[in-house]
């Protein structure tokens, strides 16, 4: 996988940033998600050496998919106007736990029950940055929400099976 020079610039810029290192897991069966997301990790850390990637068996059958810690999982390859979110979604989960945005943390801190959010997503999507943007200040305030972030087409399957037939599409299971 290759970056335009001005994707290259922006995660050289985003890793001189981070005050430190952070792990990431990638769960990998066998099959094409998989090794696009492989892609993506190595081509990523080349340029953003701070982040490490720890690559997993899936074991319980859940798919390709990066586990950004604090119940985010992102199954979709962050290009284009989709790497923003995830570099602030890193930035947030790893580099500073509190800079999640304050509005979202007060209205579902007091949440008692666990929820899991599924947002699906699409390349060159125009909606799907602000919406990733908008379901990971909700998932990040508060331990007991979950969010799956997913490629669509990257993913045909679990569309399919949630019935998506536009993006962004979320909805809670």
């Amino acid at each position: 996988m290759t970056f335009s020079t001005e994707i290259k610039n922006r995660i050289l810029a985003w890793n001189t940033d981070l005050a430190g290192e952070m792990d990431l897991s990638l769960f990998m069966p066998e099959g094409e998600p998989g090794r696009t997301l492989t892609a993506f990790a190595e081509a990523f850390t080349r340029l953003a050496p701070k982040v490490r990637v720890h690559q997993k068996s899936d074991h319980d059958g859940d798919g390709a998919r990066f586990d950004l810690g604090r119940g985010i999982i992102y199954r979709a390859v962050p290009e284009g106007p989709e790497l923003e979110p995830f570099l602030e979604a890193l930035f947030m989960i790893n580099a500073h736990p509190s800079a999640n945005p304050d509005s979202a943390r007060s209205a579902f801190q007091t949440m008692t029950l666990p929820a899991h959010l599924r947002l699906h997503i699409a390349p060159r999507c125009p909606f799907c940055p602000k919406a990733v943007r908008q379901v990971l200040a909700l998932a990040l305030s508060n331990d007991l929400m979950q969010l799956d972030i997913i490629d669509a087409f990257l993913f045909p399957h679990m569309a399919r099976k949630d019935a998506v037939q536009a993006t962004p599409s979320g909805l809670r299971t």
